[in-house]
């Protein structure tokens, strides 16, 4: 099991989320990327030596058409992983951990030889990202309530990694328990009427989930 957690100022709150699994599962192979091109082109060295058929996570930023690599409070973000790539995943487990996934998963399918793979839409970690889709705009989550999305985001990666730790190898399946934590999560936000945005943020994060 391989685990990709980019180096990024706006991701340094899922480090819980990579202290978990080095706990949990003490096989797993952490592969972090900084934002020097030497460390984009090392970690692609160890990307390309992964073998067929295993488990990868990436836990970052993506797009539609590419997971990024590290950065920093000086260096933006660049392409890690595209869909000139991808094959370097095939026939493997992709369980995508990023925002913007979803589209990557499904425009990625041919390139991984239609191996199996998980995906979401917008998953917020800062203020400006908010105002990238317009539904969720519309909700103006305040600072604070996005630091308690954070808080369940965090729960929600530690749960899918046990989940795949135990043995889950089916996407469909790992797709169901995700939508069905988060209606969990929702059904308890709800009867707080304090927390209602946050509710409906996680409603679109479900809707929005893919696998396949």
């Amino acid at each position: 099991m391989y685990l990709i957690f980019p180096n990024d100022p706006t991701t340094e709150f899922l480090q819980e989320v990579i202290d978990f699994t080095k706990e949990y599962y003490p096989q797993v192979r952490v592969v972090n990327c900084s934002a020097s091109n030497e460390s984009y082109a090392e970690t692609l060295d160890i990307l390309e030596a992964i073998p067929e058929g295993g488990t990868i996570f990436f836990i970052g930023h993506g797009s539609p058409n590419t997971l990024y690599g590290g950065a920093s409070n000086g260096i933006e973000k660049k392409s890690l992983i595209t869909l000139k790539n991808v094959n370097l995943f095939k026939h493997s487990q992709l369980i995508l951990m990023a925002c913007n996934s979803s589209d990557f998963i499904k425009s990625s399918r041919p390139m991984r030889h239609f191996s199996d793979g998980l995906g979401f839409g917008l998953l917020p970690s800062e203020i400006i990202e908010l105002q990238k889709n317009r539904k969720i705009r519309e909700l103006k989550l305040s600072e604070e309530e996005l630091n308690k999305f954070k808080v369940i985001l965090i729960s929600l990666f530690k749960n899918i990694i046990a989940k795949v730790a135990n043995g889950e190898k089916c996407m469909e399946r790992l797709a169901f328990f995700v939508s069905t934590y988060l209606s969990k999560s929702i059904n308890e936000l709800i009867a707080d009427e304090n927390a209602s945005k946050i509710a409906k943020l996680l409603f679109y994060i479900k809707k929005d989930i893919t696998s396949g």
